[in-house]
């Protein structure tokens, strides 16, 4: 898979660190402070151009939305879990940048668009996508290899054990203080549902809790949330 960063911010304004020198506006809301309306349309058609045109060299029709985050409950077009096309794509693009809400679109594990903080935005795509670079660099924008700083998060699952004892279900309340109380871990154990036993995971931590659940024993299924 390639990834990219795809900016505004040109790599020869940054430092060795890799952090931009350059004061620029950096967000929808900057609107009529340090940015033009019309600027700023011009830079987010830009971006949302060149994130379909990945898409669309890639061979990539459609992306679905994960992670959904609408803290401001602002009424959206699509829900989580949705596969937008990308006339839809657009719009949804549009309303991320403009941080009316906040989701990853993916599609399976080949390609993905996320946009993140300081209008910075995150492409994967499963080939290489020569036009859609040019078309970047025509519309003033910088395409990076880098990857995205906002994963798949994982969620750990604990099959159902119906000989499961007070003693287990005291075991995994120490181990994962979240829980619920022994008596209803128990219970959950020993019913037909497996147990989310993490939740929202970050890939580089799922080791860590993995690691517990095998001291115990126990047999686990880590999925990709949606």
């Amino acid at each position: 898979m390639f990834e990219y960063r795809v900016t505004k911010y040109d790599p020869a304004h940054r430092d060795s660190a890799g952090r931009y020198l350059l004061d620029e506006w950096t967000a929808f809301s900057d609107v009529g402070k340090t940015v033009a309306l019309a600027e700023y349309e011009a830079v987010e058609r830009a971006y949302i151009d060149v994130a379909l045109a990945f898409m669309t060299e890639a061979g990539i029709a459609d992306l679905f939305v994960a992670n959904l985050e609408n803290a401001k409950r602002v009424t959206l077009p699509f829900a989580a879990g949705a596969k937008l096309s990308h006339p839809q794509l657009r719009v949804a693009f549009q309303l991320v940048l403009r941080e009316q809400c906040w989701c990853r679109f993916l599609h399976d594990t080949i390609a993905f668009v996320h946009f993140g903080w300081d209008y910075y935005m995150y492409v994967a795509t499963p080939r290489d996508c020569p036009n859609a670079k040019q078309l970047a660099s025509d519309r003033a924008l910088f395409v990076e290899s880098c990857p995205s700083p906002y994963p798949t998060l994982k969620t750990i699952k604990l099959a159902p054990i119906p000989s499961a004892t007070p003693e287990l279900a005291a075991e995994l309340k120490a181990e994962f203080r979240w829980l619920s109380l022994p008596p209803d871990i128990l219970r959950m154990l020993r019913g037909d549902t497996p147990i989310n036993v993490v939740e929202h995971l970050r890939p580089q931590y799922v080791q860590e809790f993995t690691n517990k659940l095998d001291s115990l024993g126990l047999t686990y299924l880590v999925t990709d949330d949606d």
